[in-house]
């Protein structure tokens, strides 16, 4: 339940459209500070439906913000989709984890005017079983 990140990662990573846009700079919570922009980073939740036998399902709430300079908000957009079309996966099985539905729950687009960059964010709720 813990390393369902590394789903994530091998997920967005493996997109090859994705990882064109973002050079490659793909992170889990925390953006390093020397990183040249455009990049994503992502973020999960886990809720466990138990039954009688133990887990039954996981729930995964992904979030995936995308970062763009502040004088590109086309390419925030283009970076988004893309994030859209790798995340758009039911019936899948990835790391070991198999995912029964994914679907995207929540979008948000802000700038960040103390940096000046432009903020993407997508929220996708995944059903999993191990």
């Amino acid at each position: 339940m813990l390393d369902f990140g590394k789903a994530i990662y091998h997920i967005l990573s493996g997109n090859t459209a994705l990882a064109t846009l973002v050079n490659n700079n793909i992170y889990p919570l925390v953006v390093p500070e020397d990183v040249i922009f455009p990049c994503i980073h992502y973020t999960k939740t886990c809720e466990a439906e138990y039954s009688r036998d133990g887990i039954s399902l996981l729930k995964y709430n992904v979030t995936i913000t995308a970062i763009t300079k502040g004088n590109e908000y086309e390419n925030s957009i283009n970076i988004a989709k893309a994030v859209q079309n790798c995340m758009n996966i039911n019936n899948s099985s990835v790391d070991g984890y198999n995912i029964r539905t994914s679907r995207l729950i929540a979008a948000n687009e802000e700038f960040d005017f103390s940096n000046n960059y432009i903020l993407q964010t997508v929220v996708y709720q995944m059903n999993v079983t191990m």
